[in-house]
């Protein structure tokens, strides 16, 4: 038997929606012990990195590890041989990662899931929800998408 990455992984995006298991991350810095996603309005980075770190493909992990930040995630996806590569959005096909612009001193990293939706976490509600893959998570302002990255494994 073979499983099947694409369709777990999307599934997986679409019942993450709504759910509070993002919404807390404790990390060590020095001494201190602190949620690094504040009650989920911080959290994109450790919610797309935790949804990938549990699948793989042709034995190699789709993320090496949870992530606190989106440099750090990217830095992970786009480490040699990790199967993930930059598009346009022509190229666009459900599970693809999407990275938002910098605003507020912070960029954004999520899922498309298709039919012009992503999911990423909402720094109001501290949640995954679906949205236009064109605007933020509160479907009214607009941000761009700096750069969307596709796997191998998106295409089977």
């Amino acid at each position: 038997m073979r499983e099947l990455v694409r369709r777990n992984l999307l599934i997986t995006i679409e019942r993450s929606i709504g759910s509070k298991i993002f919404s807390t991350s404790f990390w060590e810095d020095g001494p201190r012990v602190k949620d690094i996603i504040d009650g989920g309005k911080s959290g994109c980075a450790v919610y797309t990195s935790s949804i990938l770190l549990l699948f793989k493909h042709d034995g190699k992990r789709l993320c090496q590890d949870r992530r606190a930040t989106v440099a750090s995630f990217l830095k992970d996806i786009l480490s040699k041989d990790s199967g993930w590569y930059e598009i346009t959005d022509n190229q666009m096909t459900p599970g693809c990662v999407l990275v938002w612009e910098e605003q507020r001193g912070n960029r954004h990293v999520g899922f498309y899931v298709g039919m012009g939706k992503a999911v990423s976490t909402c720094r109001l509600e501290g949640l995954p929800v679906k949205h236009d893959w064109l605007s933020e998570t509160d479907n009214r302002t607009t941000r761009i998408v700096e750069q969307i990255f596709a796997h191998e494994v998106l295409y089977f």
